[in-house]
């Protein structure tokens, strides 16, 4: 039932932020404070609703397929049904994770997302550790691996480039002040966005099967989606990815440019009277802004 977990409301809030920068009406409600907010956190919650539907269709036949192809019934009642219920058990999810945020207990969604690494994770270090010749061997392993990962992750979520601002005030008083932006500007959207648009081909392929099985053009290109776009199977193709590769390559530039918008930074700088030493207001701080983002992307 909750199969796809907190995948569609994730891709819906995401899709929202895009949204908001070429939709004006979107655009007005985020800086409308907490009301503008309000609306938009309503209109992610319609949007997850098809989002659900459509991935619990996606993940009946990947779990069938995944079963050997032959364990689910896939009729059309027997597919909507199952996509029904794994809907409900996102929506579910999302309800969950709101109400802890709102409880002021942290972060509902990056919280159940944890919990649900960790009992995963948890289950896999048993494992390991059972079947191992020397446990304590592989206990002391995996704390320093996991201690490794924790130190590096915290280095990368708390580093910062510091871009020096200079506010003139009246009287020619100068305040020096700095712009800070995160290493890693983006996090994980762009791997979890871009896990959506490359399961997207799958899902169709899977969909020509089921209601277009005698069409023999529809047919071909079914088998060769399925054959080159599969990200899910054990040894995925050459084809499929590179396709992963370049949307996660692709999605981390456009969704830069969208949360650390250098025009926007550029003039807000300019309106409370500050400016970048050396570096003209305007055009060319927007210019030297966007390199900057776009240096920390590559890297």
């Amino acid at each position: 039932m909750i199969a796809i977990g907190l995948a569609p409301y994730i891709n819906a809030s995401i899709i929202m932020q895009l949204l908001g920068t070429v939709i004006p009406k979107l655009e007005e409600l985020t800086e409308q404070g907490e009301a503008g907010q309000q609306k938009i956190a309503q209109y992610t919650r319609y949007l997850t609703l098809p989002l659900a539907f459509f991935q619990g269709i996606g993940m009946v036949y990947f779990i069938n397929y995944m079963l050997g192809g032959n364990i689910i019934a896939t009729s059309l009642s027997t597919v909507l049904l199952a996509a029904f219920a794994m809907t409900v058990g996102s929506l579910l999810l999302m309800w969950l994770g709101e109400l802890i945020t709102e409880k002021g207990i942290g972060n509902g969604t990056s919280m159940l997302i944890f919990a649900s690494i960790v009992s995963g994770i948890t289950q896999k270090v048993y494992s390991d550790i059972s079947s191992a010749t020397n446990a304590w061997g592989m206990i002391l392993f995996m704390v320093v691996i996991v201690l490794g990962l924790v130190i590096l992750s915290i280095y990368i979520l708390k580093s910062i480039k510091e871009i020096p601002i200079i506010y003139s005030r009246r009287g020619k008083v100068e305040e020096s002040s700095h712009l800070p932006i995160p290493m890693n500007p983006v996090g994980m959207v762009p791997i979890i966005f871009s896990i959506a648009f490359v399961s997207f081909p799958y899902l169709l392929a899977k969909l020509i099967a089921q209601f277009q099985p005698m069409n023999e053009k529809l047919m071909a290109m079914s088998n060769w989606i399925e054959a080159n776009l599969n990200i899910y199977t054990q040894n995925p193709g050459i084809l499929a990815i590179i396709f992963y590769f370049v949307l996660i390559i692709v999605f981390t530039f456009f969704y830069t440019l969208i949360v650390f918008s250098p025009d926007k930074i550029s003039d807000n700088v300019q309106k409370r009277g500050g400016f970048i030493p050396g570096i003209r207001p305007g055009k060319e701080t927007a210019k030297y802004i966007n390199g900057i983002l776009m240096h920390l992307c590559l890297w």
